[in-house]
C-alpha cells in the first residue's frame, strides 16, 4: 500500500500530538474557562481519530503482508 508508506512518515507526528492534546484536556486549565478546552477536546479528537485510522489500516496491511508470505 503505497499509502502507508506515506502514512508512515507521519506516525510520529500522530502519537505526539494526540499526547500533547490529551496532556492538555486532562491536566489542562479550568475545563469551565475559555475556547482553549473546546479546542483542545476537538484537536485531541481529530488526532486521536487518526490515530485508530492509522493503527487499523497498519494491522490490515500486515495481515495481507502475512497471508502473502504464507502462499
Amino acid at each position: 500500500m503505497k499509502f502507508m508508506d506515506e502514512a508512515d512518515n507521519f506516525r510520529y507526528v500522530l502519537w505526539t500530538l494526540t499526547i500533547i492534546f490529551a496532556f492538555l484536556v486532562f491536566f489542562g486549565p479550568d475545563p469551565e474557562g475559555g475556547s482553549l478546552m473546546n479546542t483542545a477536546i476537538t484537536l485531541l479528537t481529530l488526532f486521536g481519530t487518526l490515530l485508530v485510522v492509522y493503527l487499523v489500516l497498519k494491522l490490515i496491511q500486515k495481515t495481507k503482508y502475512k497471508d502473502k508470505e504464507s502462499n
